[in-house]
Formats: C-alpha cells, sequence, structure tokens
C-alpha cells in the first residue's frame, strides 16, 4: 500500500512494527506543519539573535510558545547539538 494510501494509523503501526524488529523506520510521507505568517521549513536555530526575537515575538503574538522556547538555555543547547 503506497503511503497516500494509507492514514495515521496504519503509519504508525508501521514505525511500531520497524521498532520492535529493530529494523529502521524512514517515513514514507512528512508532514510539515507552518505558520501561515510564514515560510515553510525555517529553522530557528539558523536565525542570528535580533532576528530569532523578533521570530519568537511574532510567534508569540498569535499562540503561546512551546515550553521549551521560553527556557534561557534551550536554544544555545540546541545551536551546540545541531552543531555536532
Amino acid at each position: 500500500m503506497a503511503a497516500a494510501e494509507r492514514g495515521p494509523r496504519e503509519i504508525c503501526w508501521a514505525a511500531r512494527r520497524a521498532a520492535v524488529m529493530n529494523e529502521p523506520a524512514l517515513p514514507e510521507l512528512l508532514t510539515h506543519y507552518y505558520r501561515p505568517f510564514s515560510r515553510p521549513f525555517l529553522s530557528l536555530s539558523d536565525l542570528p539573535e535580533p532576528e530569532l526575537s523578533r521570530v519568537l515575538d511574532q510567534i508569540a503574538e498569535h499562540e503561546p510558545l512551546p515550553y521549551r522556547l521560553t527556557q534561557p538555555d534551550y536554544l544555545p543547547q540546541r545551536r551546540r547539538i545541531e552543531a555536532r
């Protein structure tokens, strides 16, 4: 069955089966959600500090920020990990 024919439940089941069988689970379908006021596939890690603050403020105007983004150590730690 092609990914387009499979629903989320079937895709989730395939991922669980792969985990149990110790097989790599690569998705056949990727969904990326983005906000209507921005372009898709943007990363906060790529933004310089002044622009990062502006983007976070813009997001916070529309919805509450996820808890992790309110923690002062989150983004520096994320950048260190992504640089590896």
